[in-house]
């Protein structure tokens, strides 16, 4: 069987990883990350091939410095952006707008985001 890898996501997490929606994780510095993306884009041998970026910043230095990292992993060639743990509707909204790329969300009961129907996360500007 012959399989394909369709993309890749890159985190600016630090080791040891937690779940997006805990306290206490640390990020990288924001040009270690932009430097991996531009690596990533560099790279690939096909634009059929999605590179994924996302930030946990939100949760460390709040919603502008996570949207101030989507920015600049969109300038550096993410193809979709990842802006993890928005606290409410309004942020979702925030980051829904801010970007014209392809937007994911992970939303886990109990968890930091609220929980939304795909038809209003299409409405908040997630696809």
């Amino acid at each position: 069987m012959h399989q394909v890898v369709a993309g890749i996501h890159i985190e600016d997490q630090v080791f040891p990883k937690k779940c997006g929606h805990t306290p206490g994780r640390r990020v990288t510095p924001m040009q270690d990350m932009v430097a991996k993306i531009r690596v990533a884009v560099a790279t690939r041998d096909s634009r059929d091939f999605l590179i994924v970026a996302r930030t946990d910043a939100r949760g460390l230095y709040g919603l502008d410095e996570a949207l101030r990292r989507g920015e600049a992993f969109a300038k550096a060639g993410a193809d979709v952006l990842f802006i993890e743990s928005p606290q409410s509707e309004e942020e979702m909204r925030r980051i829904g707008v801010a970007f014209d790329l392809p937007l994911l969300a992970n939303m886990v009961e109990g968890g930091s985001t609220p929980i939304k129907s795909a038809q209003a996360l299409q409405a908040l500007g997630f696809s």
